[in-house]
């Protein structure tokens, strides 16, 4: 969390001129392969509405560092969490639509959250409200 999103490389320099005389000391460096560091929410977009007998739910979940988004659920009112997928079946983008269908609650106003979670277990959600009649 201390470092800003992006792609880092980390340098070790390894020296063991403590130890050694001056004209004996020797020092050795590695670099780390790139790694990606990821703090940002997935930024998430919600609708609702009516489709027949059920309560469609759409939208799209999107990493803005650049990661992927790997999971996204959705509860009505506050109950409980229910599993979306993305549209095209498997999470591997940055920004992946989807979309689910669940059963329609009673008649009034009902309040639809959609969190998503990115592939560094950062947290975002979306929020849409839908009038049953």
């Amino acid at each position: 969390a201390g470092l800003p999103d992006g792609t880092y490389r980390v340098r070790l320099v390894v020296s063991d001129a403590p130890d050694n005389a001056p004209d004996r000391e020797t020092q050795a460096v590695r670099f780390t392969g790139p790694f990606r560091v990821d703090n940002t929410a997935p930024v998430v977009t919600v609708t609702a509405r009516v489709a027949g007998d059920r309560l469609l739910v759409e939208g799209e979940a999107i990493d803005q560092a650049g990661g992927r988004v790997a999971a996204i659920h959705v509860s009505v009112d506050g109950g409980s969490w229910q599993t979306l997928g993305p549209v095209d079946g498997i999470f591997d983008e940055a920004a992946d639509p989807f979309a689910g269908s669940l059963a329609l609650p009673a008649p009034g106003p009902h309040d639809v959250v959609v969190r998503a979670r990115d592939a560094d277990g950062n947290p975002g959600a979306g929020a849409a409200v839908v009038t049953i009649r």
